[in-house]
C-alpha cells in the first residue's frame, strides 16, 4: 500500500517552533490597509528581505479575503492546517505575516496552504522563497517548494529544491524524515520520467 509521501513530512511549524525561528527580517511594500477587518490593497504587495523579493498579489488572490491584525492567530492557522481546512489555514498564516507575527513560519505555512488547494506553482515559488530567507534553516520550505514542482512536472526545479532539503535536513538529525522524504520524491522522479 502506497502512503501519501507528505504525511507527516511536511507539515507547518509548530507554534513552538515558528517562535523560535530567527530568519531575516521581512519587509511588505506597499503595505496593505486593515479596513473593515480585513486587509485591503494586497494585489501588489511584494515581500522584501535583502535581496530576495517574492510578489504576493497573485498568492494573496488565491486565498480570498485575509483577516485584520486583531484577528491574526499563528496557532488558529496552524490548528486550521493540521485540522485539513487550507483556506482557513492560508488566510490566517497570511494575516501573521502582515501582522508581524513568526513572518518566515506564517509564510511557510502558506505555501503549504497553496499546495493543499492545487496551487502548486505559487506554492513553490513562495516555498523556495522561504528557504532562501537567511536564518530560516528549516529544510521542510526547500521540501516542499521541491513537492510542488514534482507536482508541477518540473523535473529540473524538483531536483534543485529537493536536493538543497536533503543536504540541510542531512545535517540535522531532527529532519531525517524530510531527508528520507527529499530523497523518495527524487526517485519517484527518476522513475517516473525513466531517465
Amino acid at each position: 500500500m502506497l502512503q501519501d509521501p507528505m504525511k507527516g513530512v511536511l507539515v507547518p511549524l509548530s507554534p513552538e517552533e515558528a517562535s523560535a525561528v530567527s530568519a531575516a527580517d521581512v519587509t511588505f511594500c506597499p503595505m496593505p490597509k486593515c479596513v473593515d477587518g480585513k486587509w485591503q490593497g494586497c494585489a501588489d504587495t511584494v515581500a522584501n528581505s535583502k535581496s530576495l523579493k517574492m510578489p504576493l498579489g497573485g498568492v494573496f488572490g488565491l486565498i480570498g479575503d485575509v483577516p485584520a491584525s486583531d484577528k491574526a492567530s499563528y496557532d488558529l492557522a496552524y490548528a486550521a492546517m493540521i485540522g485539513g481546512d487550507a483556506a482557513t489555514a492560508g488566510a490566517g498564516f497570511a494575516a501573521v505575516a502582515l501582522s508581524g507575527g513568526p513572518v518566515a513560519p506564517a509564510l511557510y505555512g502558506l505555501a503549504l496552504a497553496l499546495e493543499k488547494l492545487g496551487a502548486f506553482e505559487e506554492a513553490e515559488a513562495l516555498a523556495a522563497f522561504v528557504a532562501d530567507l537567511p536564518g530560516f534553516g528549516d529544510p521542510r520550505a526547500a521540501a516542499l517548494a521541491g513537492y510542488a514542482a514534482f507536482q508541477r512536472r518540473q523535473p529540473k526545479a524538483a531536483r534543485v529544491h529537493l536536493a538543497k532539503a536533503a543536504r540541510i535536513a542531512r545535517l540535522q538529525p531532527e529532519f531525517r524524515g524530510v531527508q528520507r522524504f527529499a530523497q523518495r520524491v527524487l526517485l519517484m522522479q527518476q522513475f517516473a520520467l525513466g531517465d
